[in-house]
Protein backbone atom coordinates (compact mmCIF):
# COMPACT_ATOMS: atom_id res chain seq x y z
CA UNK A 1 0.00 0.00 0.00
CA UNK A 2 1.32 3.45 -0.98
CA UNK A 3 0.24 6.97 -0.05
CA UNK A 4 0.18 9.92 -2.43
CA UNK A 5 3.03 10.87 -4.82
CA UNK A 6 4.93 7.62 -4.36
CA UNK A 7 5.67 8.23 -0.67
CA UNK A 8 5.84 4.95 1.30
CA UNK A 9 2.72 4.45 3.41
CA UNK A 10 2.72 3.57 7.10
CA UNK A 11 2.00 -0.10 6.48
CA UNK A 12 5.05 -0.30 4.17
CA UNK A 13 7.27 0.92 7.01
CA UNK A 14 6.07 -1.62 9.58
CA UNK A 15 7.21 -5.22 9.56
CA UNK A 16 4.47 -7.49 10.95
CA UNK A 17 5.41 -9.16 14.23
CA UNK A 18 3.41 -12.26 13.40
CA UNK A 19 5.50 -15.03 11.88
CA UNK A 20 2.37 -17.06 11.18
CA UNK A 21 -0.89 -16.04 9.51
CA UNK A 22 -3.31 -14.07 11.67
CA UNK A 23 -6.88 -15.37 11.60
CA UNK A 24 -8.66 -13.17 14.19
CA UNK A 25 -8.41 -10.38 16.72
CA UNK A 26 -9.18 -11.05 20.40
CA UNK A 27 -10.26 -8.47 22.95
CA UNK A 28 -8.52 -9.40 26.21
CA UNK A 29 -9.49 -8.18 29.70
CA UNK A 30 -6.62 -8.22 32.20
CA UNK A 31 -7.01 -8.52 35.97
CA UNK A 32 -5.76 -4.99 36.55
CA UNK A 33 -7.09 -1.54 37.45
CA UNK A 34 -7.48 -0.67 33.77
CA UNK A 35 -10.90 0.29 32.47
CA UNK A 36 -10.51 -1.17 28.99
CA UNK A 37 -9.73 -4.31 27.04
CA UNK A 38 -6.69 -4.82 24.81
CA UNK A 39 -6.62 -6.09 21.24
CA UNK A 40 -4.36 -9.00 20.30
CA UNK A 41 -3.81 -10.87 17.07
CA UNK A 42 -4.71 -14.56 17.08
CA UNK A 43 -2.16 -16.71 15.19
CA UNK A 44 -3.47 -19.50 13.03
CA UNK A 45 -2.03 -22.27 15.23
CA UNK A 46 -4.04 -21.02 18.25
CA UNK A 47 -7.37 -20.85 16.44
CA UNK A 48 -10.15 -21.27 17.45
CA UNK A 49 -10.41 -19.03 20.51
CA UNK A 50 -13.69 -18.48 22.33
CA UNK A 51 -14.88 -15.73 24.68
CA UNK A 52 -14.52 -16.89 28.27
CA UNK A 53 -11.18 -18.64 27.77
CA UNK A 54 -8.04 -17.43 29.52
CA UNK A 55 -5.19 -16.29 27.31
CA UNK A 56 -1.51 -15.66 27.97
CA UNK A 57 -0.54 -12.39 26.28
CA UNK A 58 2.48 -10.03 26.22
CA UNK A 59 1.75 -6.77 28.02
CA UNK A 60 3.54 -3.47 28.42
CA UNK A 61 6.77 -2.23 26.88
CA UNK A 62 8.67 -5.21 28.28
CA UNK A 63 6.08 -7.65 26.84
CA UNK A 64 5.75 -9.42 30.16
CA UNK A 65 3.38 -12.40 29.97
CA UNK A 66 0.02 -11.70 31.61
CA UNK A 67 -3.11 -13.80 31.94
CA UNK A 68 -6.36 -12.30 30.74
CA UNK A 69 -9.85 -13.34 29.68
CA UNK A 70 -10.97 -13.32 26.08
CA UNK A 71 -13.95 -10.94 26.13
CA UNK A 72 -14.71 -10.98 22.40
CA UNK A 73 -13.34 -12.34 19.12
CA UNK A 74 -13.42 -10.80 15.65
CA UNK A 75 -12.50 -13.31 12.93
CA UNK A 76 -10.40 -12.03 10.05
CA UNK A 77 -6.80 -11.20 9.15
CA UNK A 78 -6.47 -8.28 11.53
CA UNK A 79 -2.82 -7.62 12.30
CA UNK A 80 -3.44 -3.94 13.02
CA UNK A 81 -5.81 -1.87 15.13
CA UNK A 82 -6.63 1.83 15.14
CA UNK A 83 -5.25 3.76 18.11
CA UNK A 84 -6.73 6.78 19.90
CA UNK A 85 -4.89 9.12 17.53
CA UNK A 86 -6.40 7.38 14.51
CA UNK A 87 -3.08 5.84 13.47
CA UNK A 88 -2.81 2.11 12.90
CA UNK A 89 -1.14 0.11 15.68
CA UNK A 90 0.51 -3.21 15.07
CA UNK A 91 -1.04 -5.86 17.30
CA UNK A 92 0.91 -8.18 19.54
CA UNK A 93 0.06 -11.86 19.29
CA UNK A 94 -1.60 -14.13 21.83
CA UNK A 95 1.08 -16.41 23.28
CA UNK A 96 -1.02 -19.32 24.50
CA UNK A 97 -4.58 -20.46 25.15
CA UNK A 98 -4.77 -21.72 28.75
CA UNK A 99 -8.17 -23.43 28.75
CA UNK A 100 -9.55 -26.09 26.43
CA UNK A 101 -13.09 -24.87 27.09
CA UNK A 102 -14.35 -21.44 28.19
CA UNK A 103 -14.44 -21.01 31.98
CA UNK A 104 -17.23 -18.45 31.64
CA UNK A 105 -20.24 -18.78 29.34
CA UNK A 106 -22.12 -16.04 27.53
CA UNK A 107 -24.48 -15.33 30.43
CA UNK A 108 -21.64 -14.87 32.90
CA UNK A 109 -19.77 -12.63 30.46
CA UNK A 110 -22.87 -10.49 30.06
CA UNK A 111 -23.30 -10.39 33.84
CA UNK A 112 -19.66 -9.33 34.20
CA UNK A 113 -20.18 -6.46 31.76
CA UNK A 114 -23.23 -5.30 33.72
CA UNK A 115 -21.35 -5.48 37.04
CA UNK A 116 -18.43 -3.59 35.50
CA UNK A 117 -20.65 -0.77 34.28
CA UNK A 118 -22.97 -0.64 37.28
CA UNK A 119 -20.25 -0.68 39.94
CA UNK A 120 -17.59 1.13 37.86
CA UNK A 121 -15.17 -1.78 38.21
CA UNK A 122 -12.63 -2.89 35.57
CA UNK A 123 -14.07 -5.76 33.54
CA UNK A 124 -10.90 -7.85 33.97
CA UNK A 125 -11.20 -7.76 37.76
CA UNK A 126 -14.86 -8.77 37.56
CA UNK A 127 -14.08 -11.74 35.31
CA UNK A 128 -11.22 -12.87 37.56
CA UNK A 129 -13.51 -12.73 40.62
CA UNK A 130 -15.96 -15.10 38.90
CA UNK A 131 -13.40 -17.90 38.65
CA UNK A 132 -12.57 -20.11 41.68
CA UNK A 133 -9.33 -19.25 43.47
CA UNK A 134 -7.52 -22.55 42.73
CA UNK A 135 -8.08 -22.02 39.00
CA UNK A 136 -6.85 -18.42 39.16
CA UNK A 137 -3.74 -19.57 41.00
CA UNK A 138 -3.26 -22.36 38.46
CA UNK A 139 -3.08 -24.96 41.23
CA UNK A 140 -4.96 -27.39 39.03
CA UNK A 141 -8.47 -28.67 38.60
CA UNK A 142 -10.42 -28.09 41.83
CA UNK A 143 -11.78 -31.29 43.32
CA UNK A 144 -14.47 -32.19 45.79
CA UNK A 145 -15.52 -35.15 47.89
CA UNK A 146 -18.83 -36.76 47.04
CA UNK A 147 -20.73 -39.72 48.49
CA UNK A 148 -22.98 -42.49 47.21
CA UNK A 149 -24.76 -45.52 48.63
CA UNK A 150 -22.93 -48.83 48.73
CA UNK A 151 -26.24 -50.61 48.06
CA UNK A 152 -29.50 -49.59 46.42
CA UNK A 153 -31.34 -51.38 49.26
CA UNK A 154 -29.71 -50.20 52.50
CA UNK A 155 -30.89 -51.76 55.76
CA UNK A 156 -32.81 -48.86 57.28
CA UNK A 157 -33.67 -50.98 60.29
CA UNK A 158 -30.23 -50.43 61.79
CA UNK A 159 -30.87 -46.69 61.67
CA UNK A 160 -34.17 -46.67 63.55
CA UNK A 161 -32.62 -44.63 66.35
CA UNK A 162 -30.59 -42.40 64.02
CA UNK A 163 -33.06 -40.09 62.23
CA UNK A 164 -30.37 -37.83 60.80
CA UNK A 165 -28.50 -40.76 59.25
CA UNK A 166 -31.77 -42.04 57.87
CA UNK A 167 -32.51 -38.62 56.34
CA UNK A 168 -29.11 -38.63 54.62
CA UNK A 169 -29.80 -42.05 53.11
CA UNK A 170 -33.22 -40.94 51.85
CA UNK A 171 -31.60 -37.90 50.22
CA UNK A 172 -29.08 -40.13 48.45
CA UNK A 173 -31.85 -42.50 47.34
CA UNK A 174 -33.93 -39.56 46.06
CA UNK A 175 -31.00 -38.42 43.95
CA UNK A 176 -30.15 -42.00 42.84
CA UNK A 177 -26.62 -41.66 44.15
CA UNK A 178 -25.72 -45.32 43.65
CA UNK A 179 -22.29 -45.08 42.03
CA UNK A 180 -19.32 -42.75 41.60
CA UNK A 181 -20.84 -41.01 38.58
CA UNK A 182 -24.04 -40.09 40.43
CA UNK A 183 -22.37 -39.29 43.78
CA UNK A 184 -23.61 -36.18 45.59
CA UNK A 185 -21.11 -33.54 46.79
CA UNK A 186 -20.75 -33.74 50.58
CA UNK A 187 -21.10 -30.00 51.02
CA UNK A 188 -24.44 -29.92 49.23
CA UNK A 189 -25.69 -33.07 50.92
CA UNK A 190 -25.01 -31.70 54.42
CA UNK A 191 -26.61 -28.43 53.45
CA UNK A 192 -29.80 -30.14 52.30
CA UNK A 193 -29.86 -32.42 55.35
CA UNK A 194 -29.12 -29.45 57.64
CA UNK A 195 -26.64 -31.43 59.68
CA UNK A 196 -22.98 -31.63 60.63
CA UNK A 197 -20.50 -34.10 59.08
CA UNK A 198 -20.71 -36.44 62.10
CA UNK A 199 -23.80 -38.49 61.02
CA UNK A 200 -22.37 -38.86 57.52
CA UNK A 201 -19.01 -40.00 58.90
CA UNK A 202 -20.83 -42.64 60.94
CA UNK A 203 -22.53 -43.94 57.79
CA UNK A 204 -19.17 -44.08 56.04
CA UNK A 205 -17.65 -46.00 58.96
CA UNK A 206 -20.50 -48.53 58.78
CA UNK A 207 -19.87 -49.07 55.07
CA UNK A 208 -23.35 -47.87 54.11
CA UNK A 209 -22.02 -44.81 52.29
CA UNK A 210 -18.86 -44.55 50.20
CA UNK A 211 -16.70 -41.54 49.36
CA UNK A 212 -15.16 -40.54 46.04
CA UNK A 213 -12.88 -37.59 45.19
CA UNK A 214 -13.56 -36.08 41.78
CA UNK A 215 -13.24 -32.82 39.80
CA UNK A 216 -15.89 -30.29 40.67
CA UNK A 217 -18.77 -30.64 38.25
CA UNK A 218 -20.17 -27.48 36.59
CA UNK A 219 -23.71 -28.43 37.61
CA UNK A 220 -25.04 -29.29 41.03
CA UNK A 221 -25.18 -32.99 41.82
CA UNK A 222 -28.24 -32.70 44.05
CA UNK A 223 -31.70 -31.54 43.16
CA UNK A 224 -33.52 -28.91 45.15
CA UNK A 225 -36.63 -29.79 47.05
CA UNK A 226 -38.86 -27.96 44.58
CA UNK A 227 -37.24 -29.60 41.57
CA UNK A 228 -38.45 -33.02 42.70
CA UNK A 229 -42.05 -31.96 43.11
CA UNK A 230 -42.12 -32.53 46.87
CA UNK A 231 -40.14 -31.07 49.76
CA UNK A 232 -37.14 -33.11 50.87
CA UNK A 233 -36.86 -31.14 54.10
CA UNK A 234 -39.77 -29.96 56.22
CA UNK A 235 -39.33 -26.28 57.01
CA UNK A 236 -39.21 -25.35 60.65
CA UNK A 237 -41.16 -22.49 62.24
CA UNK A 238 -38.48 -19.85 61.62
CA UNK A 239 -37.98 -20.91 58.00
CA UNK A 240 -41.73 -20.79 57.34
CA UNK A 241 -41.96 -17.34 58.89
CA UNK A 242 -39.07 -16.02 56.76
CA UNK A 243 -40.41 -17.60 53.58
CA UNK A 244 -43.88 -16.21 54.27
CA UNK A 245 -42.57 -12.65 54.48
CA UNK A 246 -40.55 -13.04 51.29
CA UNK A 247 -43.45 -14.57 49.34
CA UNK A 248 -45.81 -11.85 50.59
CA UNK A 249 -43.56 -9.11 49.21
CA UNK A 250 -43.00 -11.01 45.96
CA UNK A 251 -46.73 -11.29 45.40
CA UNK A 252 -47.09 -7.53 45.88
CA UNK A 253 -44.54 -7.06 43.08
CA UNK A 254 -42.91 -4.06 44.69
CA UNK A 255 -39.30 -3.41 45.53
CA UNK A 256 -38.24 -4.17 49.08
CA UNK A 257 -35.15 -5.24 51.00
CA UNK A 258 -35.05 -8.12 53.48
CA UNK A 259 -32.23 -9.48 55.61
CA UNK A 260 -32.28 -13.22 56.23
CA UNK A 261 -30.12 -13.86 59.27
CA UNK A 262 -29.08 -17.25 60.57
CA UNK A 263 -26.03 -19.16 61.70
CA UNK A 264 -24.28 -21.63 59.40
CA UNK A 265 -26.43 -24.71 58.89
CA UNK A 266 -29.66 -23.05 60.03
CA UNK A 267 -31.40 -23.65 56.68
CA UNK A 268 -31.14 -20.32 54.87
CA UNK A 269 -30.38 -21.96 51.52
CA UNK A 270 -33.63 -23.95 51.60
CA UNK A 271 -35.52 -20.68 52.12
CA UNK A 272 -33.72 -19.18 49.12
CA UNK A 273 -34.60 -22.19 46.97
CA UNK A 274 -38.27 -22.11 47.93
CA UNK A 275 -38.46 -18.36 47.24
CA UNK A 276 -36.78 -18.79 43.85
CA UNK A 277 -39.17 -21.58 42.93
CA UNK A 278 -42.11 -19.35 43.89
CA UNK A 279 -40.83 -16.66 41.53
CA UNK A 280 -40.40 -19.15 38.70
CA UNK A 281 -43.86 -20.62 39.29
CA UNK A 282 -45.28 -17.11 38.87
CA UNK A 283 -43.61 -16.83 35.47
CA UNK A 284 -41.17 -14.19 36.67
CA UNK A 285 -37.38 -14.16 36.48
Amino acid sequence: MRSGQGTPGLFDQLEPRQKTPVVAMAEVALDAAVDQTFSYAVPEQLWPIQPGQRLLVPFGQADRPRIGFCAAVSPGEQAYSVGKTGRPIRLKSVIKVLDQEPLLDGQLLELARWISEHYVCPIGQVLAAMVPGPVRRRIGIPKEQAVYLASSNPDLGVLARAPTQSAIIHLLLANRALDQQSAVPIRELLQQAQTTPRPLNQLIAKGIVRVVCRPIAPASGIQSASAQGQPLVELNEHQLQALGQIVSLLDQQRFSVLLLHGVTGSGKTEVYMRAIQHVLDKGMS
